[in-house]
């Protein structure tokens, strides 16, 4: 009989550990440019990349199901001229303040999009995304790094 609840044991185990690692198969890729470097899905992929010289830069990232998220990277504008435009915007005021890895966010959200606006290391960030993206556009703002 013991034998047969370490046998049950294990499985239990193998089983738990096959449904705990489930979600961290996909693997990452690195975005790496003269404004940002960051790290998405390797199942989505760079859209778009524009340069604004000394302003900064967008990309804009997307996968197979039509999910998108863009980033902005603003060097010339302030935190609360871009949180304003983008309450402006939207015609909304602010939904919350959440902080991803020491970094706060104001968050808004409107026809069918999410945008997140919050500076690190002295650049103004404005990521969006449509609703169903909000997870990677989150794990983007976590491992984002200005230069």
């Amino acid at each position: 009989m013991p034998s047969n609840k370490l046998a049950w044991l294990a499985i239990c185990i193998i089983f738990l550990l096959a449904i705990s690692t489930s979600g961290c198969i996909g693997g990452k890729k690195t975005y790496d440019s003269e404004y940002m470097t960051f790290e998405y899905p390797e199942d989505w992929s760079i859209e778009t990349s524009v340069s604004h010289g000394a302003a900064g830069e967008d990309v804009i990232l997307a996968n197979e199901y039509g999910d998108r998220v863009a980033i902005m990277a603003c060097t010339n504008e302030t935190l609360q001229t871009l949180e304003k435009a983008t309450a402006e915007d939207l015609n909304a005021g602010r939904l919350k303040k959440e902080t991803f890895n020491g970094v706060e966010c104001s968050i808004y959200e409107g026809e069918g999009l999410r945008y997140y606006v919050f500076q690190k290391d002295g650049t103004v960030f404005t990521v969006m995304c449509n609703l169903d993206a909000k997870d990677v556009a989150e794990d983007i703002i976590k491992s984002i790094k200005p230069k």
